[in-house]
């Protein structure tokens, strides 16, 4: 866990509960066999500036760890910009990307 930088709305103690709330959610999905690993890092930006305001990191540090919070940054900041899904803009309009948005 990792507060990079303050916002009015989206405070450290709001993210925290976000990102409790989902990893119930994606360790269910693990334990049921519907998604097959606990990895990965979530980012939160702001909507206004686009800066990183938040990130956590699934499961311990390991080798993967810095590719997977490449990615989600990446990821973000495609969605942030276009106001889709990253999985919209690479699945149905992959038009939108700009150089670099891609990891």
């Amino acid at each position: 866990m990792n507060a990079m930088r303050k916002n009015a709305l989206l405070t450290p103690d709001l993210l925290e509960k976000a990102v409790r709330m989902v990893l119930s959610a994606i360790k269910t999905a693990v334990n049921e066999g519907v998604a097959n690993k606990l990895a990965g890092t979530f980012t939160v930006l702001d909507p206004d500036t686009g800066d990183i305001l938040y990130t956590y990191d699934i499961a311990d540090y390991d080798k993967k760890t810095d590719k997977y919070r490449q990615i989600s940054a990446a990821k973000a900041m495609v969605s942030c910009r276009t106001g889709l899904p990253s999985r919209v803009v690479q699945q149905s309009a992959p038009y939108l990307y700009n150089v670099g948005d891609t990891v």
